[in-house]
């Protein structure tokens, strides 16, 4: 259980950065078509693109791993109240 809130934290971490990411790339293409150069602002854009696919495979990845986590927990709650059982037994 305590790896699957690893990898958790670990993908929410990774989804802040690409959400940083796409902001910095949106800045950088206004900057480059207020400087007049248009292919610079196509190569920010571009680059907000991919940024923005990874970002959709790390949301469904963390909602992947959410579900993980509370099938882990659910389990080791079950698994818990048998033993516990088991022992008043």
């Amino acid at each position: 259980v305590s790896n699957a809130f690893h990898t958790e934290s670990r993908l929410q971490t990774d989804l802040a950065a690409s959400k940083l990411k796409v902001q910095t790339w949106i800045a950088k293409a206004r900057e480059e078509l207020a400087a007049g150069n248009e292919a610079g602002a196509r190569h920010a854009l571009a680059r907000k693109s991919e940024v923005e696919d990874l970002l959709a495979g790390l949301e469904l990845q963390l909602a992947s791993a959410v579900s993980t986590r509370e099938h882990l927990t659910t389990t080791l709650r079950a698994i818990e109240a048998r033993l516990a059982e088991a022992r008043r037994k």
